[in-house]
């Protein structure tokens, strides 16, 4: 077997052997998804009515923005939104007791995009949903993969140590275990920084191409 068939057999028994801990990661995020789309519902008319404005003066300068100002450089980006969302749930995986931080961080993420994807449905109704599809899709393709990684590997870390500490047998050593939470939380920054690319050169140019339709 080839080098990167082992690596891949070994990361594929990796996540099996910790399906439960990333199930957990998914459906928390999916809950989160879900109270964010409820909360639309029962949010103040005063804040509606403020968002409401927001998105109406961000498609009239997104549709009146040129070709040439629709791209934009996302290096000085990068590095907070990888901060944010790979080295933070790390760090937080270091301190042992961090999980339910994580966990909650990642129930956050998703009532953010839950709240996003219907407000967006409940001002504009099936263009509001096209808006998403070129304006959040593409880069939460890269994103939303990289919070399950950084999030499960380092809840997978925290507990591991936990037990360890408690004198539990536990696959690997705690440095095996931190070795392979940074080599996931290093993939996941990767993951994010595509995101951001992607949001700051492919989502605007496809929000302007199409924000006829969406404004309409």
């Amino acid at each position: 077997m080839s080098a990167v068939g082992i690596v891949g057999t070994q990361f594929l028994e990796y996540f099996r052997s910790r399906i439960v801990i990333y199930a957990l990661v998914v459906a928390l995020f999916g809950l989160g998804c879900v109270a964010g789309g409820i909360a639309v519902g029962v949010i103040h008319d005063e804040s509606r009515a403020e968002l409401s404005a927001f998105l109406d003066g961000y498609l009239v300068y997104v549709g009146g923005a040129s070709d040439e100002a629709a791209p934009q450089s996302t290096a000085g980006a990068v590095l907070p939104q990888a901060l944010r969302g790979a080295l933070l749930p790390w760090l937080l995986g270091l301190t042992i007791l961090g999980a339910p931080v994580i966990l909650a961080l990642v129930f956050l993420r998703g009532f953010a995009l839950g709240f996003t994807l219907v407000f967006l449905f409940d001002q504009l109704s099936f263009r509001g949903l096209l808006l998403a599809f070129v304006g959040i899709l593409p880069q939460s393709l890269f994103a939303i993969p990289a919070v399950f990684l950084a999030s499960g590997a380092a809840v997978t870390f925290s507990l591991g140590a936990v037990k360890l500490l408690a004198g539990r047998r536990h696959e690997g050593g705690i440095f095996s275990q931190l070795a392979t939470a940074t080599l996931l939380t290093l993939i996941a920054a990767g993951m994010i920084a595509c995101s951001v690319w992607v949001q700051g050169n492919v989502s605007p140019v496809l929000i302007e191409t199409f924000s006829g339709y969406i404004r309409a």
